[in-house]
């Protein structure tokens, strides 16, 4: 998995805050409802028109997302995860988690496959590097403050989200293959006390 960084690229004013690593425990996932009609859009450029919004009409320090997923599955590192952003409308979830945003509209249109391959393995790689369990990955919905009802990150990311969290992980091949070599040995183990 390749994750490219262009926090340098976009634009900021300031910073909020700080979260230290060990207070992350939260991953919070959203859209960003826009419909994108070509899958050739330059992803980078609108990045930096969203966070020219978030600067100008917010009134935040830039994008308030730490990764964006493109249609085509890239991963683009947005924010430093230790970036305090205003994202779920619930300050206890801003000062624990990392935000996650998919381009695309899924109340209307589905998440292309390539994105849910980006999604998952970024996923892997922030609870194996931050340690954040399986349960602690939330739609921006389920975090909202009451007052601030929404349907990000739309029902048809939702669905996804909610069968990821119930899922067991999968073996690796590396893994697969550890298992087969142990279920050898034991075998070869087991032969060997019976004498064949």
């Amino acid at each position: 998995m390749k994750i490219l960084d262009i926090i340098n690229q976009l634009p900021r004013k300031g910073q909020i805050g700080i979260i230290p690593k060990s207070c992350i425990k939260f991953i919070c996932i959203h859209h960003d409802a826009i419909i994108q009609k070509n899958i050739n859009y330059n992803a980078v450029d609108l990045y930096k028109r969203e966070a020219h919004y978030h600067i100008d009409v917010k009134k935040r320090d830039g994008l308030q997302y730490h990764f964006r997923i493109d249609k085509k599955g890239n991963i683009y590192r947005t924010r430093k995860v230790t970036d305090l952003l205003y994202h779920a409308s619930n300050l206890s979830v801003n000062t624990s988690s990392v935000a996650v945003c998919l381009d695309g509209n899924f109340m209307t249109e589905n998440p292309t496959q390539r994105q849910l391959e980006g999604l998952a393995g970024l996923l892997k790689h922030l609870m194996g590097k931050l340690k954040i369990k399986k349960a602690n990955i939330k739609g921006h919905q389920e975090v909202a403050l009451k007052g601030y009802g929404t349907a990000c990150p739309g029902k048809n990311l939702m669905n996804w989200l909610i069968n990821f969290r119930k899922a067991e992980p999968k073996p690796t091949k590396k893994e697969k293959a550890q298992i087969k070599n142990l279920i050898k040995k034991f075998k070869e183990y087991i032969k060997s006390l019976l004498g064949g």
